[in-house]
């Protein structure tokens, strides 16, 4: 999905207990930094292993990787 910049606003609302996908891909180049480094750790928070890239970011489930 194009989310067209309410990446985060998205991410933040999600219920993970009755929703937790495994692997998120979102677009992370227009935000400012502070918001993603709290979304990330509200990512983290949730399990999730997180990778910042230039233009997109990946979340991935760390029972994907093996590490729960």
């Amino acid at each position: 999905m194009d989310l067209e910049g309410y990446d985060a606003n998205i991410l933040e609302a999600l219920d993970y207990a009755s929703f937790s996908p495994k692997i998120i891909i979102f677009e992370s180049a227009h935000a400012e930094r502070s918001r993603m480094n709290s979304l990330f750790s509200m990512l983290g928070a949730k399990g999730y292993l997180v990778h910042w890239g230039p233009g997109d970011s990946v979340a991935m489930h760390a029972s994907v990787m093996g590490c729960q």
